[in-house]
């Protein structure tokens, strides 16, 4: 049986993904929840808490797991998630231990680079909000968003905000209040793209970021106006920065009055959509890997009627889940990301997921807030 290695702050969705298709799975993550554990050949750490809040991923960890992987000479090569924005020199490092099977770091330095990012955008004629690298005259209704960040913890609104100089990942961009937040799931080979479809995307607004990502519902079907731009951008912009595997196109779209996009930006690793395909018997590790590794795109499949949603369930104040909690987590379905033992959570931490299908987006929707309601009420019986 082909083995491989998935790395992220959270690989379950990735580890479970690919022992679908049929690899072994050794995961490295941050978390270790129990159903990641369920579902790897081999767990290992590769981080822990940080200081300053949050979780971190040890180089030295990361290195040496690598490293031992690649003397056993069993794993194939490794895979990036999401929690890597920030460290591509990591990965870089990395990729001399094990093969790296995904974007390598001229392309992810490449689209991390704002300025240059929306210079190409510009020079292939795809639409974007507004965008600035100096301080807007007025805050309002401006963004500050962060190549080198992820989920949405890096956006923050300028209203309010210090005056600063921007890093070369950083950008200001005009706030679009009139569009649906979007992402497009496809695979490339370098040339083009196979575009597997399209995402609605929820966010979990708090005090001070108003974007957490909290999930998505996909497929959905949108304009034929807004499908033929997004396939016209990708024609476009993965040749240009030589994108591998999976990956998605984060957009906004504008479906009343004239039908357009505009794009926000590219994640060249697996996203986190891509368990909503892999749910709905997309072999999309197989894809991924076949896509880095021979340049095969995937023949075009049946078209999937029945949108699925994930949903992150944040904790809404501090909250200890205890041993029984999580037992009893363990045995419901369409919950994920367990924690593997009684856990502390401060107001606003992710403490684990939902996910949910129906006939259409709304019914998604629905589901995914009922379920994420009545697992706090039964975790609140716990306490």
């Amino acid at each position: 049986m082909r083995q491989i290695a998935v790395a992220a702050l959270s690989a379950r969705a990735l580890a479970q993904a690919a022992v679908r298709d049929g690899f072994e799975v050794i995961a490295l993550d941050v978390f270790g929840d129990a159903d990641t554990r369920r579902a790897a050949l081999q767990w290992r750490s590769i981080g822990a808490p940080a200081a300053e809040g949050g979780w971190h991923i040890d180089d030295a960890l990361l290195l040496d797991a690598l490293g031992e992987l690649a003397h056993a000479d069993r794993a194939q090569g490794w895979i990036v998630g999401a929690g890597f924005e920030a460290r591509v020199d990591l990965i870089e490092e990395g990729a001399r231990r094990l093969p790296l099977l995904g974007n390598g770091a001229p392309t992810l330095r490449g689209l991390q680079h704002a300025r240059s990012f929306f210079e190409t955008l510009d020079a292939h004629g795809v639409a974007h909000p507004p965008v600035r690298f100096d301080g807007p005259a007025q805050a309002s209704g401006w963004l500050l968003k962060d190549f080198a960040g992820s989920g949405g913890w890096q956006v923050r609104r300028a209203q309010g905000l210090p005056q600063q100089t921007l890093t070369a990942t950083q950008h200001w961009q005009r706030e679009q209040c009139d569009a649906t937040p979007m992402s497009a799931t496809f695979i490339a080979d370098g040339r083009r793209a196979r575009v597997l479809g399209c995402n609605r995307q929820r966010v979990h607004p708090t005090r001070e970021r108003p974007f957490v990502w909290c999930g998505a519902i996909g497929p959905v079907p949108v304009p034929v106006g807004i499908a033929m731009q997004v396939n016209a951008a990708l024609h476009a912009l993965v040749p240009a920065f030589g994108l591998r595997g999976l990956c998605s196109l984060d957009f906004l779209a504008f479906e009343h009055g004239e039908e357009r996009i505009e794009a926000l930006e590219i994640n060249p690793r697996v996203p986190a959509s891509a368990q909503l395909y892999a749910a709905a018997g997309v072999r999309v590790i197989e894809a991924h890997v076949r896509a880095c590794e021979h340049g095969v795109l995937p023949t075009p499949t049946a078209t999937i009627d029945a949108p699925r949603g994930i949903a992150t369930v944040f904790a809404p104040r501090e909250l200890r889940v205890s041993d029984a909690a999580t037992q009893w987590l363990a045995t419901q379905p369409d919950v994920h990301d367990i924690p593997l033992r009684a856990t502390r959570f401060r107001t606003d931490d992710p403490v684990c997921s939902v996910s949910a299908g129906g006939d259409d987006a709304v019914a998604v929707q629905q589901q995914l807030m009922q379920r994420t309601q009545a697992l706090l009420a039964a975790l609140e019986t716990f306490e």
